[in-house]
């Protein structure tokens, strides 16, 4: 089978995702020019230790916390000062991840920052605003959050904890296909991010390998919050997403809401089992004919199971699909395929994960040659009170 070719988003091409950190606490030494001394950096936690024994009204206690942080608008307590830049993790049109330490704990941290100037060109800060809102109130062990924000007169920082793993994407491509059992572990713990998030009537509408992280115990993180939405009518119109995993009443722009998660979710199903989606093509015309009118098909390896749970998620009429009915998350979670996944067991994190990133050799890929990053730009006083107005909510 050819290597997988890397998808392609929509309408966010130029702002970059950004992983987490990794759960346990360790140290590495790194010289930084900033402050032209060595100082040993620490790994922070990614995720605060949960006990769920009651679904329901563990659900209930989260929407409530999410509310009460998303309605609050009050500053972080983060600042500009309080970090140290140590490198460049990647890089976009639009923004930057860097690596960051915090000068006086010097936890590691992953700055997502976005460019003021820019993304008001292309009429972008208002979603960033709002994504910003939601990163910065969700909780929950399989999804990512915000550990802090701020900004000063060019940039909005997005402050993520560090997580030093591999992504899915990276892993399917070293091995083309992944098994259905290792596919199962990971894709449950994606489906109850789906139905927390769906929970709070969020639709995150860029499911994909590249948005999956795994941290260092070999649980995953969903990562890239740029298209996720807060629904207040349970509808949305916006065409966007990544084309093989855009749902046909996307494509259509006449309104959709949760339900383009589920189709997505089966694309996601489908690719990692497989290692390309079923809609794949290089024309991207030819990949929105295959979502409407192209016939589904399935290798014969495919388990009897995995084949019928595809047929019910990626059906194009919304009313068949599983998990749009009002049970929602839980018509998936109790499909055949899922049997084996205890479900309390993976949101608790106690199940024994199938894979763990070799992180000492993470470890050196991030720090080899490590370079320090040379100062964020500043802008002119001019802009100065049209940055301040558009962005007075970060």
């Amino acid at each position: 089978m050819k290597p997988r070719k890397k998808s392609r988003s929509f309408e966010k091409n130029q702002l970059i995702s950004t992983g987490e950190c990794l759960q346990n606490e360790s140290q590495i030494s790194v010289c930084s020019n900033n402050n032209s001394k060595r100082i040993k950096l620490l790994f922070g936690k990614t995720y605060h230790p949960i006990e769920v024994s009651d679904w329901e009204s563990y659900l209930k206690t989260c929407k409530s916390s999410f509310q009460k942080r998303y309605d609050d608008f009050s500053k972080s307590t983060m600042n500009r000062n309080d970090l140290i830049i140590i490198k460049t993790l990647a890089e976009g049109e639009f923004s930057r991840v860097s690596l960051m330490a915090n000068e006086g704990s010097h936890v590691l941290f992953a700055a997502k920052c976005i460019n003021k100037r820019k993304i008001m060109n292309i009429h972008m800060a208002k979603q960033i605003v709002l994504q910003k809102q939601i990163l910065k109130s969700i909780r929950f062990p399989f999804l990512l959050y915000l550990e802090g924000f701020f900004q000063d007169f060019n940039y909005i920082y997005f402050i993520m904890p560090f997580l030093i793993g591999d992504s899915m994407e990276n892993l399917l491509r070293k091995r083309c296909q992944l098994s259905e059992n290792f596919v199962k572990f990971y894709s449950a713990q994606v489906l109850l991010g789906l139905e927390y998030l769906h929970f709070l009537n969020i639709i995150y509408r860029d499911l994909k390998p590249e948005n999956i992280l795994f941290d260092h115990h070999g649980y995953i993180k969903l990562i890239d919050f740029a298209f996720a939405k807060l629904l207040t009518n349970n509808r949305t119109y916006t065409f966007c997403g990544t084309l093989d995993y855009l749902a046909p009443e996307v494509i259509l722009q006449k309104g959709y809401g949760l339900s383009a998660d589920w189709w997505s979710f089966g694309v996601l199903l489908y690719e990692l089992c497989y290692g390309r989606s079923p809609y794949h093509d290089e024309d991207d015309e030819n990949i929105l004919e295959n979502i409407f009118f192209g016939k589904l098909k399935m290798p014969d390896w495919f388990s009897t199971s995995l084949k019928k749970l595809l047929k019910k998620l990626l059906t194009t009429d919304t009313t068949k699909r599983l998990g749009c009915s009002f049970k929602g998350a839980d018509d998936v979670k109790r499909h055949y395929w899922f049997k084996s996944i205890d479900f309390m067991a993976l949101v608790n994190r106690n199940l024994k994960p199938p894979y763990v990133p070799d992180n000492e050799q993470l470890k050196m890929a991030v720090y080899l040659d490590s370079s320090t990053e040379s100062d964020l730009n500043s802008v002119t006083e001019d802009t100065k009170d049209k940055f301040d107005d558009v962005f007075k909510n970060i």
